[in-house]
């Protein structure tokens, strides 16, 4: 089965939890995270200070999923992250490697 890339956005005071999740579960391989700029939010989930920048400060991560075991998976992640704000698209990966 193919592999899927999941990206998420979440709150910075989210991303130690999220980086914890994916370390213990054992079907994650390795994953990225980073601190991104978040644009086209609505004004009311942004502070004055964001709200004058026009973004957000977020955590990015990246993780690599089966496509077979995402259903299971998003359904575990979304009941451990129920009203979190956290946001997820995911996008096929059609080939992937490692070069040795």
């Amino acid at each position: 089965m193919p592999n899927l890339r999941i990206t998420l956005l979440l709150p910075l005071s989210l991303e130690e939890k999220v980086s914890d999740y994916f370390l213990c579960d054992p079907s994650i391989g390795v994953f990225t995270s980073r601190v991104v700029s978040v644009h086209g939010l609505s004004n009311s989930m942004l502070n004055s200070a964001e709200q004058v920048m026009g973004s957000a400060k977020e955590t990015e991560i990246v993780v690599v999923v089966d496509e077979e075991r995402f259903e299971l998976w998003i359904s575990e992640f979304e009941r451990l992250f129920t009203s979190s704000g956290i946001r997820y698209w995911s996008t096929p990966i059609y080939r992937s490697g490692v070069l040795v």
